[in-house]
């Protein structure tokens, strides 16, 4: 018999208005690969400053304990990181969870998002 992976669990930060403004659509072309891939994704579309350092932060580990993936500019990377790290579990999280960015700034690679 076969064994199904088990799914792997991260959050996905995205800033619809950070960079050139393509979060969303860099996400979209990359939802079925994760679908497909057995990740489970909890996508976070941020609506305010610092609501990704709110999420890492406050968010139970469970939610993202595969990974953190950002996709934005590297203001939200920030965030990340310091809300990963004013945790109480601060010393165990940032030892544990991978953080991953796909950027979506100014210096995104030649594939056109339109």
């Amino acid at each position: 018999m076969i064994e199904t992976p088990k799914k792997k669990k991260i959050a996905i930060l995205v800033n619809p208005y950070g960079g050139t403004g393509k979060a969303l659509k860099i996400y979209e072309s990359i939802r079925l690969v994760l679908e497909k891939g057995f990740v489970d994704v909890n996508l976070v579309v941020t609506t305010h400053a610092r609501h990704a350092e709110e999420y890492c932060q406050k968010t139970d580990i469970s939610e993202f304990r595969d990974g953190v993936v950002t996709i934005s500019g590297d203001g939200m990377l920030n965030e990340a990181v310091n809300g990963l790290l004013h945790r109480k579990d601060w010393r165990d999280v940032a030892r544990q969870v991978p953080i991953g960015v796909i950027v979506s700034g100014w210096v995104v690679p030649q594939r056109t998002y339109t």
